[in-house]
């Protein structure tokens, strides 16, 4: 039986571990991004006072609600352009009944511009 301090390569359930840790996505870093930036403020329009973590093209990003930051352009398109259904009931006068209406998109986060003199 091993001592408490000793270390083993078993995981609990008895499977070997894997030694090498995995890696997640490279953090994103403004000062380190050569592309085309501009400075916005996010805004969680879902849920106000959250913060998000995602990751695209490989790249991890973290962002706070109401938080200013310069984002390359593409990423920016992407978040104005997640957006979820929303359906719409309307009462038929005759029956009485609800039936379905329009459909219409309500935006989930939003991006806003602080400065365009500052694009870069």
């Amino acid at each position: 039986m091993a001592d408490e301090n000793t270390a083993t390569t078993e995981s609990k359930a008895g499977a070997p571990r894997n030694p090498r840790k995995r890696k997640g996505p490279k953090q994103y870093d403004e000062k380190k991004y050569r592309g085309k930036k501009l400075k916005v403020r996010f805004t969680h329009l879902e849920f106000p006072k959250a913060g998000i973590q995602f990751t695209y093209r490989g790249i991890g990003y973290k962002l706070d609600d109401n938080q200013e930051i310069s984002l390359p352009i593409e990423v920016i398109e992407h978040l104005n352009s997640l957006a979820v259904p929303e359906r719409k009931y309307e009462e038929d006068p005759t029956t009485g009944q609800m039936k379905p209406g329009p459909v219409t998109l309500r935006h989930r986060f939003s991006c806003v511009p602080v400065d365009l003199g500052a694009f870069k």
